[in-house]
């Protein structure tokens, strides 16, 4: 189950408490392979329930390298947003480096893919950050 809450106002983001019960099969290939498919419906909470409404569904392609140093992770995504009734198709390709067990650097760029955002071609974004996995 993944969450978020009300951390910024409605000039700076999404200003709703949200909860989001997901599905996800993690299938190996080999050693250094693996992929995920995953979907996700994202409901916003109390007040918030009638305001944010999305689905999104991925198919996460994992490489690992050796001795699990650095990663990369290829994610399609559709997602639809049910209070636009908008759908939007991503690709994004992180990658990542440990810098000590359980804690890893990563770069993500995500682009764009629908035809909608082609009109608008500066529609991407960029992540960057550290992550820690319990």
């Amino acid at each position: 189950l993944d969450s978020s809450f009300d951390t910024a106002h409605d000039s700076l983001g999404r200003n709703c408490a949200t909860l989001a019960p997901f599905a996800s099969v993690s299938i190996i290939l080999t050693d250094r392979w693996r992929i995920a498919p995953t979907t996700k419906y994202r409901f916003g909470t109390g007040d918030d329930q009638d305001h944010y409404r999305k689905q999104t569904t991925n198919l996460y392609i994992n490489w690992k390298g050796s001795r699990n140093q650095a990663y990369i992770q290829i994610d399609p995504e559709i997602a639809t947003n049910y209070e636009t009734e908008k759908t939007s198709v991503t690709l994004g390709v992180e990658a990542g480096r440990r810098l000590w067990p359980q804690t890893t650097v990563f770069f993500k760029p995500v682009l764009p893919l629908d035809k909608s955002t082609q009109k608008k071609p500066f529609q991407w974004k960029l992540e960057a950050g550290i992550k820690k996995v319990y």
